[in-house]
């Protein structure tokens, strides 16, 4: 019956062939059909559901600030004609498979100049969600994309409303108000939170137009506060992935005019503004509040003058901030990244068939589909396997670094960039390590592989490093520059002052450190930095330093042109737009191929040299493009829509610091990953600081868990030696590998080791303080093969300065008990030259006195663990040592203990303390004779 129900429909498609009137696109799990002007009268799956048809053609071209709509559309066979208002004629040749209809565009005459040709528009039905990087929509039965099939088509939703959103278990209303303070109207913004805390609530629109707002210093609106201590937060976004978070406390009621600078969080690129999101944070538990928002604006300085920039005055009331929700799914070319080639893809199915239809459409419109280990790279089992990311390695430390992969017991060894490469653009072997060059390169990855790893390079992907002959001694005509003006008097190669001949207002005022774009100048061939601007008569840079990076210092000619060569993570960019991308991709393929290379990471991916969706897409696809193997384990720091293909998986990327609140505020986009088919990897966590502990990575391979992730350990054989933890880590994150590969740990357990929504994204401190009780936390314990997760609750630390008659007392809360205790001691490194630490530390607690008998020097732990163990950590001991007794546990009620801390010499050793509650949660893991159907 359905072969007979898909032949009559193709047989239906071929009698309206050549006629104009409606075109009828076969896509297996749906019908689309379109008029004789190319709107979608009807899309119809095949349950009968309907999405939404489009009152206007879903064909377009723009150019001459005039937007042209497609008149006529008529199908003959597999071809498609479309004519547009002003005559133009597009032709396209259509591939229809079960599941989708690819479009390629093999004919476009214009009549008139054209900036942009809209080659679909997809209109989503209320309710769906969107998935962005793919530029789909979904509802609980059907999927639907429009996809693009080459590197210069465009693929992005619109959104018709506002973007709205809430934590689970809070609500809230956005309505125009006539108590304005500008104008008639101003915003009533009213939330309602459940019982539990860090409640949050968001309302935002895209701007009418994308802003400069380069020299933005703060942003001002008019605020009527209640005075119920929550948080306003006016946002500014780039569409890029870049935020400015400026947050005001609602502590005051009535209205201020508030000015909001120094935000805490800033990474917004703000020459691409195009997002306005208004929220609150930190909304009262069981409350509501509400407040009026009026003539929200940018403040920007420009010229010596200073400027305010509406972002919204809430006086229309068909503001997208009051509308209601609704989104289009659209496909663009753009003449400045070439109007043709075009292709995509209408693809439809359900959400269980969906993904099988993705890997159908690169298999027929001829995007690259990596295969690893004879899978989809998105099924492929090879992406669930963690790896050890081997940084500041030589040849002479390969025994040690074997000695952590194998102990760690991961499958791909990845070699960061400075473990392998002299510098990015030639890619020349870095002869310090490998004095024989590639070849060298080459026996040591052979060692590894043939030890039983894979291996893999990582470099920054777009960058060039000095010293590489494209930048020194003669800059390459081909890297990215920006701001540019002229000299305004001749020079010579000594001056320290360059005259321009008009204000330098569009170069960066400062370098910006790692993050920063430079402030590195070319004139000629010599490079120049300047220390600052002059924007006053006389202008131009001052305090500069000449032949930077071994460029020659020359004289240089009145009108001379002065260009910003732009830097992005202490590295210049070559031109995507050029042939130096080519060559670039080429010389890296070099190495990879003389290494048969199992993986390659593409790092800084993320900051480019203009558009994302495009430059990602070119940087990635060209060095796929010059490898001799195509089934390659690709990733990298971020993907577009085009790259996503190629990506196997996508990391949280390096974490440092407080890896615990590190891993939380990056959870917050592992829904948006999973939403887009994107198999998530963990990301890298620093096993370099020794202040580091074991319970930061096993909150980290928890997360593995309930993600089914993979995760990255990254360490040089130098801090790996150092680290007080580094072998019993590499053991536990084999015991979780194994448990996850497993496939034993029900889902119940899964969903407990994810995130809790509340913890996710940038949050000022205090706010992620008070959210920590969201935080659950186990520990792996028992033999392999019998595991249970143990429920556990860390402490904060606790300083001490020990004395040997004053023991320091505290005390410590059990929200569940009975809950057995263990305790921390760490001795800090930071100790006093020839201080020889602290001996025979004890603890009182719960009427037990926990004590061990020995010397803890500085940088070592002393770890009471709650079944009674006694276990002391760090250099120079090679690996864990367990005391020989064991100690009685101490077990503790509901309530508030007391805590009495000493040591019996050793005074004057900084030490830092806590306390850990082991509570009964504890959950058996089934054997894998038992283990559930998940």
């Amino acid at each position: 019956m359905r072969t007979l129900a898909l032949s009559t429909c193709l047989l239906a498609s071929c009698l309206t062939a050549g006629v104009r009137g409606d075109v009828t696109l076969n896509l297996s799990a749906a019908t689309l059909t379109l008029d004789a002007r190319g709107a979608v009268t009807s899309f119809t799956f095949a349950d009968g559901t309907r999405w939404p048809a489009s009152r206007q053609p879903v064909f377009a071209l723009e150019g001459d600030g005039k937007t042209l709509a497609a008149r006529s559309v008529t199908r003959a066979g597999d071809l498609l004609a479309v004519e547009f208002e002003d005559g133009s004629r597009a032709g396209f040749r259509l591939t229809e498979r079960p599941g989708l209809v690819l479009f390629r565009l093999e004919s476009f005459r214009p009549s008139g100049p054209v900036d942009r040709l809209r080659l679909f528009r997809l209109v989503l039905p209320d309710g769906a969600k969107v998935g962005g990087t793919l530029n789909a929509g979904y509802t609980d039965r059907w999927v639907a994309a429009v996809m693009a099939a080459e590197p210069n088509v465009e693929a992005s939703s619109e959104t018709t409303g506002a973007y709205r959103a809430d934590r689970p278990g809070c609500s809230h209303r956005f309505a125009r108000s006539d108590q304005a303070r500008a104008g008639r109207s101003a915003a009533e913004f009213t939330a309602t939170a459940d019982a539990q805390p860090g409640g949050w609530s968001v309302r935002g629109k895209p701007l009418d137009r994308t802003l400069d707002l380069t020299g933005c210093r703060a942003v001002r609106a008019w605020v009527h506060g209640d005075g119920q201590g929550e948080q306003l937060k006016i946002q500014l976004y780039d569409g890029l992935g870049g935020y400015r978070d400026s947050y005001l406390p609602i502590d005051f009621k009535g209205w201020r005019h508030v000015t909001l600078t120094d935000p805490p969080y800033n990474t917004l690129r703000y020459d691409h503004v195009t997002t306005l999101n208004l929220y609150y944070n930190g909304l009262p538990p069981g409350k509501s509040v509400t407040c009026l928002v009026d003539q929200v604006e940018a403040l920007v300085a420009r010229g010596g003058k200073e400027e305010a920039v509406l972002l919204e005055d809430f006086e229309s009331p068909g503001s997208p901030f009051f509308a209601a929700p609704g989104a289009t799914l659209d496909v663009w070319t753009h003449r400045t990244h070439g109007l043709q080639p075009a292709a995509f893809g209408i693809l439809a199915a359900s959400p269980r068939d969906f993904w099988t239809t993705v890997e159908r459409f690169e298999t027929i419109a001829g995007i690259p589909s990596p295969r690893l280990e004879g899978a989809w790279n998105k099924t492929s089992p090879a992406i669930k396997r963690s790896y050890f990311f081997l940084t500041d390695f030589r040849p002479s430390q390969f025994d040690a670094a074997l000695a952590i992969a194998r102990r760690g017991r991961f499958a791909m060894i990845l070699l960061g960039q400075e473990s392998w490469s002299r510098g990015t653009g030639h890619y020349e072997i870095e002869r310090d390590r490998y004095p024989d060059g590639l070849d060298g390169l080459k026996r040591t990855i052979g060692r590894f592989k043939n030890a039983g790893f894979k291996v893999g390079l990582h470099f920054l992907g777009a960058s060039i490093y000095p010293p590489d002959p494209y930048i020194t001694p003669v800059p390459d005509r081909r890297l990215v520059t920006g701001a540019a003006t002229t000299l305004a008097s001749d020079v010579d190669d000594k001056a320290t002052t360059l005259p321009t001949t008009a204000a330098p207002t569009a170069f960066p005022a400062e370098d910006g450190g790692y993050e920063g774009a430079g402030t590195v100048i070319r004139v000629g061939d010599e490079l120049i930095t300047y220390s600052a601007r002059s924007l006053s008569a006389p202008f131009g840079f001052t305090n500069c330093q000449r032949g930077h990076l071994g460029t020659k210092r020359a004289a240089h000619r009145k009108g001379e042109r002065v260009a910003h060569l732009v830097r992005a993570y202490g590295y210049h960019m070559y031109d995507m737009d050029t042939t130096l991308l080519g060559e670039v991709a080429a010389h890296f393929a070099r190495v990879a191929n003389a290494c048969q290379i199992d993986m390659i990471y593409f790092d800084g991916s993320e900051s480019l040299q203009g558009d994302h969706w495009y430059y990602n897409a070119r940087l990635h696809k060209a060095f796929l493009d010059a490898l001799e193997n195509k089934n390659i384990l690709l990733q990298a720091s971020s993907y577009s829509h085009y790259s996503w293909h190629l990506m196997a998986r996508s990391a949280s990327a390096d974490g440092h610091g407080d890896l615990k609140g590190y891993l939380d505020e990056r959870s917050q986009g592992f829904d948006t990953m999973a939403r887009d088919g994107m198999p998530l990897d963990i990301g890298w966590y620093y096993g370099y600081d020794p202040n580091s502990t074991l319970d930061q990575y096993e909150y980290i391979l928890g997360a593995t868990i309930g993600y089914d992730s993979s995760m990255s350990y990254q360490v040089s054989p130098a801090a790996a030696a150092k680290h007080p933890f580094t072998g019993p880590l590499l053991d536990l994150i084999r015991r979780y590998e194994t448990l996850r590969l497993s496939g034993r740990v029900p889902d119940a357990m899964r969903a407990r080791f994810r995130i809790d929504p509340s913890l996710g994204g940038q949050k000022p401190a205090a706010e992620r303080d008070r959210l920590l009780d969201r935080r659950r936390e186990y520990r792996l314990v028992g033999p392999e093969g019998h595991e249970v997760f143990q429920r556990v609750a860390y402490g904060p630390w606790r300083d001490v300065v020990p004395t040997t008659d004053r023991p320091d007392v505290w005390t410590a809360k059990v929200a569940e008990g009975p809950a057995q205790v263990g305790v921390w001691i760490h001795a800090k490194a930071e100790a006093k030259p020839g201080q020889p630490g602290v001996t025979d530390p004890w603890i009182e607690v719960g009427g037990r006195r926990l004590e061990w008998r020995g010397t803890l020097t500085p940088g070592q732990y002393l770890v009471f663990w709650p079944e009674g163990t006694v276990t002391r950590y760090g250099p120079p001991l090679s690996d864990a040592e367990t005391a020989p007794t064991k100690a009685e546990p101490a077990t503790l009620n509901v309530g508030e203990h007391s805590l009495r801390f000493g040591v019996r010499g050793g005074a004057g050793c900084p030490l830092r303390v806590r306390v850990m509650i082991q509570p009964p949660e504890r959950h058996e893991i089934p054997t894998a004779a038992t283990k559930p159907a998940n």
